[in-house]
């Protein structure tokens, strides 16, 4: 398994990070207005993993989906 994997896992959850891979279109694009908004709140968190891991638990899972869909992807 490759290192952005083995991040994405450790950040999302194996289960989000494995579903995001297959994510519909329809639901990257619900919520991919919101996508820079939640990555400047994740990037207050930068060096402090419990709390990016606590914010991504507080998200929608399919908002937390496409916020790791769009990490792999970009």
């Amino acid at each position: 398994m490759d290192r952005l994997e083995t991040e994405l896992k450790h950040l999302f959850g194996a289960d989000v990070a494995e579903q995001s891979k297959h994510i519909s279109i329809d639901e990257i694009f619900a919520e991919v207005e919101l996508i820079p908004e939640i990555v400047g709140k994740l990037s207050q968190f930068d060096g402090q993993p419990v709390q990016q891991r606590k914010y991504i638990k507080s998200l929608r899972k399919s908002r937390a989906k496409s916020l790791c869909y769009w990490l792999r992807e970009v």
